[in-house]
């Protein structure tokens, strides 16, 4: 497999996603750009959804594919969302981490344009970017924008917001996690990475 010209990791956290991890996978191993490193992590699930993840993985490496280490694992008690993106970016050989949650798929492109746009920004230390997603599931697929766009909000709005950007669609530069505190409460990690990379 050629070298890619930015090494990145992928993370995909998962915790009771059966119904859709198989597909996340999937998405990944179907990437044009070459994944250097992909981190699967159940969050201690009891739905299937570890047992799930070990047969996708399997049939998705017994194909081509433009992923060069795969590594799962599974927590063996749940830490929530905010330690267990921690750890995964503390697990992260790049400084480049991509999120793909367990029920998220991901366009063939996805990663080929986020490295464009890491490369243009110049390869900022607190780099974050974020994106729209097309919602699935039982509803009609729909376009979903992140509230940071698609409101008007202050400062203080923006600091207790239960959202600002939509966390399965970021990619962030690991010193997000490096260079500033571990996240002590268990809240969504994206709040407070969008105010890191500020």
């Amino acid at each position: 497999m050629p070298s890619a010209p930015v090494p990145l990791t992928v993370i995909v956290p998962t915790f009771r996603q059966k119904a859709y991890v198989r597909s996340a996978i999937e998405g990944l191993y179907a990437q044009t750009y070459p994944i250097d490193e992909l981190i699967i992590s159940d969050d201690a699930s009891d739905d299937g959804t570890w047992e799930a993840i070990a047969g996708t993985v399997s049939a998705c490496q017994a194909r081509p594919n433009t992923v060069h280490r795969c590594v799962v694992r599974r927590n063996e008690r749940n830490l929530g969302i905010a330690r267990h993106f921690q750890a995964l970016a503390q697990a992260s050989s790049n400084t480049l981490i991509v999120c793909n949650a367990g029920d998220d798929i991901s366009e063939p492109d996805r990663l080929r344009c986020i490295v464009e746009d890491y490369l243009q920004a110049g390869t900022p230390r607190h780099y974050l970017v974020h994106s729209a997603v097309t919602g699935i599931g039982q509803d009609q697929a729909r376009l979903m924008r992140p509230p940071v766009i698609t409101q008007s909000m202050s400062l203080e709005q923006m600091a207790t917001a239960n959202a600002l950007h939509i966390g399965g669609t970021q990619a962030y530069s690991k010193h997000l996690f490096d260079d500033f505190a571990p996240i002590a409460h268990d809240t969504y990690e994206d709040l407070v990475l969008g105010f890191r990379a500020a």
